[in-house]
């Protein structure tokens, strides 16, 4: 890849959550927030960031750890974003809150394999509605995990979670009851990862 040294490259790597696109087109994805990121980054600093949105519809941590290094390390990020709590938490993937935490601190030393000053944040987000909570009753703990990690290794936090108020959000910003739309991005979910980036 050719890149100017100038050039600041941001990944962001997660669930459906982040993902701009989905394989089924009935399917929702909730990365409006990753596209308006796009669009603030790209106004505020013209030609000088790049982000890439390596996320995947139904991806946990398993999965990305696997996929680290064609889908990150490749782009040797300055900034990276991680964000698989939701779907590790879901029962049906068996990931236990040890294998998350495991996978996550594995991918950070991946990327700073990659490139030692990457600047690593790990993203929670919400509480989900009706069966996409049934389906995952612990959810606070890989949660609570996350910050753990942040704390531990060093890493930036970005708690959403506690941002939406620790509970599930009104429908209106998640009218499938998971996948948040273009208002909870713009309300919620965009103004808390800036605030926390240095961008």
């Amino acid at each position: 890849m050719t890149r100017s040294p100038a050039t600041r490259h941001i990944v962001i790597y997660g669930t459906s959550l982040s993902a701009e696109h989905s394989p089924f087109f009935w399917r929702r994805c909730g990365g409006y927030w990753v596209t308006m990121l796009r669009q603030s980054v790209c106004q505020r600093h013209p030609g000088e960031t790049l982000l890439t949105n390596a996320s995947r519809w139904g991806a946990h941590s398993r999965w990305a750890l696997k996929h680290m290094r064609s889908r990150v390390s490749i782009h040797e990020p300055h900034v990276l974003l991680l964000e698989f709590a939701i779907n590790d938490a879901d029962m049906r993937n068996r990931i236990s809150v040890t294998e998350s935490e495991k996978n996550i601190e594995s991918m950070i030393g991946l990327a700073l394999d990659s490139n030692a000053s990457c600047d690593i944040w790990v993203l929670t987000s919400h509480i989900p509605r009706g069966r996409h909570v049934s389906v995952r009753p612990a959810l606070a703990d890989y949660y609570a995990m996350y910050e753990s990690v942040a704390e531990r290794n060093d890493v930036g936090l970005i708690d959403l979670h506690r941002k939406w108020g620790g509970t599930a959000p009104d429908r209106k910003y998640i009218p499938d009851g998971i996948h948040t739309n273009e208002l909870a991005a713009r309300d919620v979910i965009l103004p808390g990862v800036l605030a926390h980036l240095d961008l």
